[in-house]
């Protein structure tokens, strides 16, 4: 249905985006949020449509090189579309006294393809269950 190909179309905008991803001493920086931003189609701090989101988790599990760049080489699109998430929405995963816990939707960068798969599974369950906060 047109859900589907809207999905398409943003995967296709975010592997087309010729970004790079830097590595600092605080960790790893992306250089093109804000044409991210464009991709999926809202303004910096806009909130998304809950498909877009849903989009955005399901594309952490692609494999496809993108335009965007680690080191001087491509990188899979699953690690621009969990950037992309990652600009907009976040979670914060508590244990019963309050204390924020580590959680599978974040993944220290670099990452193995099969950590960018959980994570976006671990996405996809706080989407749908509604639970996940705005910057």
């Amino acid at each position: 249905g047109a859900s589907a190909c809207q999905t398409t179309g943003i995967e296709d905008s975010l592997a087309a985006i010729e970004g790079e991803f830097v590595q600092r001493p605080e960790g790893v920086f992306y250089s093109h949020n804000s044409a991210l931003a464009d991709a999926v189609k809202s303004g910096e701090h806009e909130k998304l449509p809950e498909q877009t989101l849903l989009a955005l988790a399901n594309c952490m599990k692609n494999e496809r090189a993108a335009k965007s760049t680690y080191r001087g080489n491509p990188v899979p699109l699953s690690l621009v579309c969990y950037q992309a998430i990652g600009n907009f929405a976040y979670y914060e995963k508590t244990d019963e006294t309050g204390d924020i816990v580590s959680w599978p939707g974040y993944v220290d960068l670099p990452a193995s393809q099969e950590a960018f798969r959980q994570a976006g599974e671990a996405w996809k369950e706080v989407i749908e269950a509604r639970v996940y906060l705005w910057h």
